[in-house]
């Protein structure tokens, strides 16, 4: 095989692993909130506090998905809005306690999810897929 083909065959696999890992996802973690939901809560507590065009940046999406994302996290109790205290017209997005534990809870739920997806692996071979995957320029 010559080097495209095997970034042709990459990409399938890739995209393939993609999928169903969110699909399964979706399913095992449905109890809580959707992953759509998880994924935005997960940006706001790692980057947050973050103002609402800010998490649209990182999430690559719409100042709109932002607004109505966020609305459905505040109504839950894991997101809230502050308003600056040098410009109060700037509001900033933080998760709440009851927003980081659900993302506690579902972040051991993934990890397990992907233990069991390993499990024909090494410790080795994962670490060799993770070594190989930080080469990859992400810009």
């Amino acid at each position: 095989m010559n080097r495209q083909e095997v970034t042709k065959e990459f990409i399938h696999l890739f995209r393939q692993l993609i999928r169903t890992s969110r699909a399964d996802l979706s399913k095992l973690l449905e109890e809580f909130i959707p992953y759509n939901e998880y994924v935005f809560l997960g940006i706001v507590s790692e980057f947050g506090p973050l103002k609402p065009s800010e998490v649209a940046i990182r999430v690559n999406t719409t100042k709109a998905y932002v607004t109505m994302t966020s609305d459905k996290l505040v109504e839950k109790g894991f997101l809230e809005r502050t308003r600056s205290e040098e410009d109060r017209r700037a509001v900033f997005l933080h998760v709440t306690p009851k927003g980081e534990e659900v993302i506690s809870q579902m972040r051991e739920i993934i990890v397990d999810y992907f233990d069991v997806k390993f499990v024909d692996l090494s410790e080795t071979e994962i670490i060799s897929v993770n070594e190989t995957l930080k080469k990859i320029p992400l810009k």
